[in-house]
């Protein structure tokens, strides 16, 4: 007999990301990993925050639902609200997402996801009761095309999830005339935007063009954006802080919602991360980040582009998805760079359709320190090499 009754958590899809990370082992080269090295983190600008936080009273009590406000207010000038946007402080931006597909979706209605992408999502929407269509997200031009294919005539159609810079898996970033055209799209046929931002800081050479809810305020639009950021990618995972910012109407529901979920955000995780953006430690922890991960990115497709391997190029973040040259077979490769201790992550772990099986791996290059990163490429081409 079981008391698990409720069929949506019963049928909760498999991430099968967890599959694979559960074949690591102890000295494996894990390139499957999302997780930034902890080599990269600011550790003593955290130990210094963490310090003050822990001597502030506020910090072990309870708080608003809506976060701290001091800690809204220290928000880098890149993720002021726009437009009178208002902000809710989620327990990292997987909450945001949750929250987002639960206020914007009554059960049964459709979202619009990317194909590939990152599995979890999913998870959300069978939990909500919420369908699921995919639109291809190879790149920007198709994405553009499959969603005004899929709006035409779907008035069941309530939101489009979108990473639109340095997404993960491709990492793929959308131009201004790209986003611009989506936020038409959706603005004529009054689907709302699910903006999931947490890259777009980790640039290499110039800065992403503007976020999607800036530029619908900046065009005047009448499109619905609630647009999510996090420190997990850019400060620390750990701390489990995020947000989520738009229409003070549907943030005032999203709050309420969250008060039956965890009641608030973490006050001490809140407090460390006040202390840490007031310090100005994250711009000087950015500006030594962004040239080691756009060094990392080089250090790791410098031998795969020798060896025949496409779309290697990315502006940023922290995931590259090459295409394997003709011939290879994702899943086979895999094992077989298991057995030479090197963890990739297959591309139809982020499928939806899995009747067209992908040829593409995902590579973290933030996962591992340079040396590493080095001897990993030159595995992978050896696979490749041995495979042929």
């Amino acid at each position: 007999m079981t008391f698990l009754r409720n069929t949506q958590v019963a049928n909760l899809p498999t991430n099968p990301l967890r599959r694979i990370f559960e074949q690591a082992k102890p000295g494996m080269t894990n390139l499957a990993s999302g997780h930034p090295n902890p080599v990269y983190c600011d550790h003593r600008g955290l130990e210094v925050a963490t310090a003050l936080a822990a001597k502030e009273q506020r910090s072990w009590r309870y708080g608003a639902s809506a976060g701290d406000a001091e800690l809204i207010d220290a928000l880098p000038p890149w993720q002021a609200p726009v437009g009178g946007a208002s902000t809710l402080v989620t327990s990292g931006a997987q909450q945001g997402i949750f929250l987002a597909c639960q206020c914007l979706g009554a059960p049964g209605q459709t979202i619009l996801v990317p194909d590939p992408v990152y599995p979890a999502v999913l998870s959300v929407a069978v939990l909500l009761g919420v369908k699921v269509r995919t639109y291809c997200g190879e790149s920007p031009a198709t994405a553009l095309q499959d969603l005004a294919r899929l709006m035409q005539g779907h008035d069941d159609i309530c939101a489009v999830y979108v990473l639109p810079t340095f997404s993960n898996p491709t990492g793929e970033t959308w131009r201004s005339e790209d986003r611009d055209a989506l936020l038409e799209l959706c603005a004529q046929s009054k689907v709302a935007v699910i903006e999931d931002d947490p890259y777009r800081e980790l640039w290499f050479d110039a800065k992403p063009p503007e976020r999607l809810i800036e530029r619908a305020a900046s065009l005047g639009l009448t499109t619905e954006v609630l647009s999510l950021g996090s420190l997990s990618k850019i400060v620390a995972p750990g701390l489990r802080i995020g947000w989520i910012q738009g229409n003070p109407d549907l943030i005032a529901a999203m709050t309420a919602a969250r008060q039956a979920m965890d009641l608030q955000p973490n006050a001490l995780a809140q407090r460390v991360a006040c202390h840490y953006l007031q310090s100005g430690a994250l711009e000087r922890h950015l500006n030594h980040l962004r040239p080691q991960y756009a060094s990392a990115h080089a250090t790791l497709t410098a031998p795969l582009r020798a060896a025949g391997f496409s779309r290697l190029k990315v502006h940023g973040g922290m995931f590259v998805m090459p295409e394997l040259p003709s011939g290879i077979s994702v899943a086979g490769l895999a094992e077989h760079l298991r057995s030479h201790e090197l963890l990739v992550a297959p591309g139809d772990a982020f499928s939806i359709d899995k009747s067209r099986p992908s040829n593409r791996l995902r590579l973290c290059f933030a996962a591992l320190p340079p040396a590493d990163l080095h001897r990993a490429g030159e595995t992978l081409v050896a696979a490749v090499e041995a495979w042929r």
